[in-house]
């Protein structure tokens, strides 16, 4: 197989697993995704996460006070190199979340703008940015305009 065809399986890979173990609540397997210093940016609501640690830890935290259960569906995943090590990307998202403190279920429609840099280990995320196109009953009422998300991707 092309060693491009690997590489983009592989960015592929790493974009499904972001949304398995968010929902399967592995904050540790989730942060190994993220370079050490990779850059989450969830919303205007919230300051960007720095940091694989700090990520772990909020993600666990969420999971551990917030989310009862998610379901993250991602889908139209396109990949662009940017040069062997470095590549950004998009997805749409279909998110679905019961809250532990409510009878309403969350729904957010949008999608994620990422950038990937291939470590020694493989490729990692470095920055992920979520964009909504709408929403009904989700926890957050600003999010970044989705159809900013390709403006962004440079």
């Amino acid at each position: 197989m092309h060693a491009r065809t690997e590489d983009r399986i592989e960015i592929e890979s790493l974009m499904k697993r972001y949304c398995l173990f968010f929902d399967t609540k592995r904050a540790d397997d989730l942060a190994l995704l993220f370079t050490a210093d990779a850059v989450i940016d969830y919303g205007p609501e919230v300051e960007p996460i720095r940091g694989r640690e700090l990520l772990r830890e909020m993600v666990a935290s969420g999971m551990a006070t917030r989310f009862e259960s998610t379901n993250h569906q991602i889908s139209n995943e396109d990949v662009t190199f940017t040069d062997e090590n470095s590549a950004t990307g998009t997805s749409h998202l279909y998110a679905w979340h019961k809250y532990y403190d409510s009878e309403v279920i969350g729904h957010l429609y949008g999608g994620y703008r990422y950038r990937f840099v291939k470590e020694s280990n493989g490729w990692r995320i470095s920055d992920l940015k979520l964009y909504a196109s709408g929403s009904d009953g989700f926890h957050r009422k600003r999010m970044h305009d989705f159809r900013l998300i390709l403006e962004d991707q440079g």
